[in-house]
């Protein structure tokens, strides 16, 4: 089971698969938006992302940023910035390999799949968990800034949890 409250992933790698086990929680997603709005607020389109009343967070559920939950006439739930996790559950399987868990700077330079798969082939060949897990983190910050125009400038932190066999 996973709970996820924000823009960071969780990613199963299954058979060399990448499963989505979270969504990042985006302003400009259908759902967010509509809350964003019915709570008083509204997006923006600040440079490449969305951001809540123009240049707020570029999330839509967080923990803390109380300002965005200051609404004392709406439930939790309903507020800009809500603090309620989306929780998906999945049975693990003999083929499931490692978890990884990024924030949202791992996935500005690759999708997903991209990210398992750096994480299997440094652990095909023969890389620790934590070595794999720093070559993911260390590919997906830009050496420069400018030729990615921006992306791989955010901050970067992962965890991969290996499953034993």
């Amino acid at each position: 089971t996973v709970a996820n409250c924000g823009d960071s992933r969780a990613l199963l790698c299954r058979n060399g698969k990448c499963i989505e086990l979270s969504e990042d929680h985006k302003p400009e997603l259908r759902g967010e938006e509509e809350r964003i709005r019915k709570a008083g607020g509204h997006v923006a389109q600040v440079g490449p992302c969305h951001r809540i009343d123009g240049w707020g967070l570029n999330l839509s559920r967080a923990l803390g940023d109380f300002h965005y939950k200051a609404r004392t006439d709406l439930p939790v739930e309903e507020q800009k910035v809500s603090a309620v996790p989306e929780i998906r559950t999945l049975e693990l399987t003999d083929e499931d390999e490692f978890l990884v868990l990024g924030c949202d700077g791992i996935f500005e330079l690759h999708p997903s799949q991209k990210a398992v798969d750096i994480v299997r082939a440094g652990l095909q060949a023969g890389l620790s968990v934590d070595k794999a897990c720093e070559e993911l983190v260390d590919k997906s910050c830009s050496s420069n800034l400018m030729k990615t125009r921006g992306k791989g400038g955010d901050n970067c932190s992962a965890i991969v949890v290996r499953f034993s066999r």
